[in-house]
């Protein structure tokens, strides 16, 4: 009876001893860091040659030519945007693989890297990713090519959308330090911006320079909604002229000519630095229409 109770008393102890040591083995793991890996950390940004975006089998193909990246939409070349492509690339080379959620296959449609992708071909490689499910804050499930491996990655989250790369941009002014005059002209309006040393006028009348600023930056970083394949024919509504680096550049916009056009509430701006037929929310025109009291103390 005695030595039953020795038996007893030892694997008591046992069993509390192996409790113990799985308690702090989970402890010390949960404390310890997680093995992270960045396994493009040696790729260079630059060499990318070409970019596939695949959404549901949908794909967005971009392409480097001459050192900038494009877009074929509508079978029509576009230039693409690219600080969103440069931020991209950045991204994928920062990619951090840390803790792995699954090595199951079959689990692959749970965590949703099923269905969008995005391929970078660089030399000797294509980078393939799959990118699924929110994961949290800018956090998603992820997955490399030929690897099972389901982990969380950060910064995958806006590749896909929105789908259209395109640059939207105008780029009517590149640098305002270099604009030395502007000219405004609409209805029965007419006004000249010029600069002399740092100072500004209008109509030879001292100009507010901050205000000025406010005009030139509102130019500088003008966006299109799309680009339209229509040739304006009639007379513009407004038309923008300003002088930079000693080069006039002019941009007119003009009412679409059709009524569905109309009903979108857009304006078509042609700029003479650019072939491209761009469609202008109504409202930001609206705000370009300065008069000479925006610009002055009255």
């Amino acid at each position: 009876m005695k030595t039953n109770s020795q038996r007893l008393i030892v694997l008591f102890c046992f069993f509390i001893i192996l409790l113990t040591a799985t308690a702090i083995k989970e402890r010390l793991d949960f404390f310890s860091p997680q093995s992270i890996t960045q396994p493009f950390k040696s790729i260079k940004t630059t060499e990318a040659s070409a970019i596939e975006i695949t959404i549901d089998n949908k794909t967005t193909s971009l392409y480097k030519k001459q050192n900038h990246w494009f877009q074929k939409h509508d079978k029509e070349e576009y230039q693409a945007d690219e600080n969103r492509i440069n931020k991209i690339l950045q991204n994928i080379k920062d990619l951090e693989k840390g803790e792995i959620y699954s090595t199951n296959k079959n689990k692959h449609r749970e965590f949703g890297i099923d269905k969008q992708k995005i391929t970078v071909k660089i030399p000797n490689q294509n980078i393939v990713i799959y990118v699924g499910n929110n994961a949290g804050i800018d956090k998603t499930y992820t997955r490399i090519d030929q690897s099972n491996e389901v982990f969380i990655s950060t910064g995958l989250n806006g590749i896909f959308y929105p789908a259209d790369f395109r640059d939207f941009a105008v780029y009517f002014i590149n640098d305002e330090s270099k604009v030395t005059s502007v000219e405004i002209k609409y209805d029965n309006f007419s006004a000249v911006l010029k600069k002399n040393n740092n100072n500004w006028t209008i109509n030879n009348k001292n100009a507010k320079k901050d205000r000025v600023e406010f005009f030139l930056n509102d130019l500088s970083t003008l966006k299109a909604q799309d680009f339209n394949q229509e040739n304006p024919k009639s007379n513009p509504e407004l038309v923008i002229q300003v002088k930079e680096n000693n080069m006039i550049n002019n941009a007119e916009f003009f009412l679409p000519g059709n009524q569905d056009e109309k009903d979108k509430q857009i304006y078509y701006l042609r700029t003479s630095n650019s072939n491209k037929i761009f469609e202008i929310p109504a409202v930001y025109v609206s705000s370009l229409k300065k008069e000479e009291k925006d610009f002055i103390d009255e």
